[in-house]
Parts: structure tokens; sequence; C-alpha cells
């Protein structure tokens, strides 16, 4: 059977779990993908993350799921996705911000600094651990290395970190 044919069947089931609410299967076929389907582990552990936080609200899990992806993967966005997830999600409890601050810091260093969103990420992290100076520093960086309307958005959350500061 064809490579394209097994995903298309494998994604089905997939959908076929998340359609019943069987998060543990969900969660079972994501690492399965991840053996399977290796090219493309990284989006099954977004999924699996994802999964774990959302749907089946097991914060510990999908802790432990950041942490495999902090160690095996080289995607700098997949990384920034989950470092701003962890520091933003509304509700989530408890709220690992030394994780998340791992996490983008691994995404930072992946983008040799060049990434304005990546490190929008981190300086995040820092400003809501109450380091607004490194915070301040980093945004300023992310400000200067944007442009077009995500600088101006950038500008306004550097406007915050230093409203915060006075």
């Amino acid at each position: 059977m064809a490579m394209a044919t097994q995903l298309a069947e494998f994604k089905g089931q997939i959908q076929e779990a998340r359609k019943a609410e069987d998060w543990d299967k969900a969660i079972a076929l994501y690492d399965e993908g991840a053996q399977r389907f290796p090219d493309m582990v990284d989006d099954w552990m977004m999924q699996k993350f994802q999964t774990q936080l959302s749907s089946k609200n097991d914060v510990a899990a999908a802790y432990e799921t950041a942490e495999e992806l902090m160690k095996s993967s080289e995607d700098a966005m997949t990384l920034g996705a989950v470092a701003w997830t962890i520091a933003t999600r509304r509700n989530l409890e408890p709220r690992n911000l030394d994780l998340a601050k791992r996490v983008a810091q691994k995404a930072v260093e992946l983008t040799n600094s060049s990434d304005p969103s990546v490190i929008d990420t981190l300086a995040r992290v820092h400003f809501l651990q109450g380091d607004i100076d490194k915070a301040i520093e980093l945004q300023t960086q992310v400000v200067e290395i944007s442009h077009g309307p995500l600088k101006t958005r950038f500008q306004k959350t550097l406007d915050e970190y230093k409203a915060a500061k006075k």
C-alpha cells in the first residue's frame, strides 16, 4: 500500500477516535503515528500535546509531551507554539512558566535569534515571571527585527512591558 494511502487511512482512524471523544485512543494513535511516520513526528507530538491539554484536560501529561518535544524537536515554530500555549492559555492550572521558558529559549536558539515571533514568546514568558527588564530587552529586539503590521503589534507589547515597569 502506498505511503500516502496508509497515512490517509491512519488519519481517518484518528478522526474517528476524536469524533468519538476517545482521547486515550487518539493519544495512543499520535504515539503510533510518530513511530510509523517519523518525518511527521513534530506534528503528531503537537497534536498529542493539544489533545492532552484541551480535550483530555491532562495538564501533567501535556507537560511531559512538551518536555519530549523540547528534547527532540528542531522546529522552532512548533516549540514556539508549545511555549506560547503554556504561557498564555486561559485557565491553565498549574501553569509551568519554567517549562515555557526552556521551550521558548530552545526555539530562539534554533532560529539564531532571528524570528521575532519566537523571541516575542520568550519575552512574554519573562514578563509573566516578573522579569520585566529581560522582557523589555527581548521585546526591543523583536521590534527592531520586525516589519509591517507585526512591528506595530510588537511595539504595543513593548509599550505594555514598559508601562508595567513604571
